[in-house]
């Protein structure tokens, strides 16, 4: 085979196999930036970054969603939570954040990291919520004072 024909079919076989093998891969996120005090949204999955902090968050999971369906008499108002992986720098640690029990908010490192909503809120024709449709709004403060709220424990290598 001449080195002409071997080109032509490299040249078509990359041309098939490329588009497919980009495919199946999954689209980068953009990142998200936001800043101290002021409210962000994440869906799962997605990470946003504090500058000012030093921050990363990750909104990893829904961790349980037993709050009561709208169109639903319930004894119980139920809970939604939540866990956020949470690094600045080498420090890092899962956060735990509830909507209908404490703590609703969780302290890293010198931050105060607090859950305002999770939504959607499940309705009674919308049971089960998928994982991906889930967004947490969240907001993130300078610590001031005393620990007044949980710690986040570390699971990795502290500064």
């Amino acid at each position: 085979m001449s080195f002409l024909v071997s080109v032509k079919i490299a040249l078509l076989v990359s041309l098939f196999l490329v588009p497919l093998m980009n495919a199946s891969a999954e689209p980068p996120r953009k990142l998200k930036r936001a800043s101290l005090g002021r409210e962000f949204k994440l869906r799962v999955g997605e990470r946003v970054v504090i500058k000012e902090a030093g921050l990363n968050i990750t909104f990893s999971a829904v961790a349980e969603d037993s709050r009561c369906p709208e169109g639903v008499n319930c004894i119980w108002a139920g809970n939604g939570r939540i866990v956020v992986k949470v690094s600045k720098g080498r420090k890092r640690a899962d956060v735990q954040l509830n909507t209908g029990v404490e703590p609703r908010q969780g302290r890293f490192s010198e931050y105060d990291i607090k859950l305002v909503a999770l939504n959607p809120y499940p309705h009674k024709d919308t049971i089960p919520i998928k994982r991906g449709v889930y967004v947490a709004t969240l907001v993130v403060n300078k610590a001031s004072g005393p620990e007044s709220v949980p710690t986040a424990t570390s699971d990795s290598i502290s500064d």
